[in-house]
């Protein structure tokens, strides 16, 4: 019990590094380009869900 609180600070951190990860493997193909280039990225998504680019929903 004396060492409890440094394996949960472990957790915390191991998945506070996971995270990035798992949205990066989830969107490859757009994970960048979100912050490189917001209009071309509305516009691969728009091309992707087959709507007008003021009718895309960003998740």
């Amino acid at each position: 019990m004396e060492n409890l609180h440094v394996v949960g600070v472990a957790i915390v951190v191991l998945a506070l590094l996971a995270i990035p990860q798992i949205i990066y493997r989830m969107n490859k193909d757009t994970y960048f380009l979100i912050a490189e280039d917001w209009d071309a990225y509305v516009e691969l998504e728009a091309k992707k869900q087959g709507v007008p680019v003021d009718e895309v929903v960003i998740k």
